[in-house]
């Protein structure tokens, strides 16, 4: 729990009891300027996040750069960019929080919104982790799609993301086929987990695998398969992060 959060929902009953109505209205309209400050950050943050995509798209709005025989998309690669892998993520027109070394590694600037500039049947696979979530279900169902055009025949896709089975189950005390340590590390209670993963860092959709399967047939995908984490159809997929998997599910699938 926040600061700001602790003072106005905690302390708060307890300041009540002490004072009068009158310092009561003071503190009511201190409260109210807390949640507008907040409001604020919120909008401002989202008005950051559109200007770095439209600065990017009019000025970095590029094909990306690839290597001369084989080409493997790690598609929203945050701070873990892979060598010899095509690295995609958000644009940084302003170099937030990243460095010079993470700049040259990154070979494609792109908003997942937006059609991807690139031909078609390029890449020999395709693999992205705790990316689709941050999508509205119809955006991602239109990168799948799009994904699925810039693949190569028989390449595979491997998309990893937050399961809300495991988090419904941690919520339900349902802890026997899931990492229920994982959770009880992170969270204090199933509705913080419930909470964290449908409306904290810009999460927009939930996934499980019926749901997923229903995307990733309707943009083509074949052969989908639920799998493992560390266990995958093609081996140059598995770049799985250890430390997300006691709430991540794993999907694979194959444009035919």
């Amino acid at each position: 729990m926040d600061v700001v959060t602790r003072i106005c929902y905690v302390y708060y009953p307890i300041f009540l009891e002490k004072h009068d109505r009158r310092i009561q209205a003071k503190w009511l309209s201190l409260k109210s300027l807390f949640t507008l400050a907040r409001l604020m950050k919120d909008l401002m943050d989202l008005a950051l996040f559109e200007l770095r995509s439209f600065l990017g798209r009019m000025l970095l709005d590029r094909r990306p750069k690839l290597y001369r025989n084989i080409n493997y998309l790690q598609l929203g690669c945050g701070l873990n960019p892979v060598d010899g892998y095509v690295n995609a993520d958000f644009y940084n027109v302003f170099y937030i929080r990243k460095s010079k070394n993470y700049m040259q590694k990154l070979q494609w600037q792109l908003d997942l919104r937006y059609p991807l500039a690139c031909g078609d049947n390029v890449f020999d696979g395709v693999f992205t982790e705790h990316t689709l979530e941050h999508l509205t279900p119809l955006q991602a169902q239109n990168l799948l799609k799009e994904l699925y055009r810039v693949m190569k025949k028989n390449a595979i896709i491997r998309i990893t993301v937050p399961d809300i089975e495991k988090y419904v189950k941690f919520y339900i005390g349902v802890h026997e086929s899931i990492d229920a340590d994982g959770f009880k590390k992170n969270y204090d209670s199933g509705c913080s987990a419930i909470r964290n993963s449908t409306q904290n860092y810009g999460h927009k959709s939930v996934w499980d695998f019926a749901e997923l399967k229903r995307c990733m047939e309707a943009a083509g995908f074949r052969d989908i398969q639920k799998m493992d984490f560390g266990v995958s159809n093609d081996e140059n997929l598995k770049l799985d992060l250890k430390h997300r998997a006691w709430e991540s599910f794993y999907m694979e699938g194959r444009k035919t």
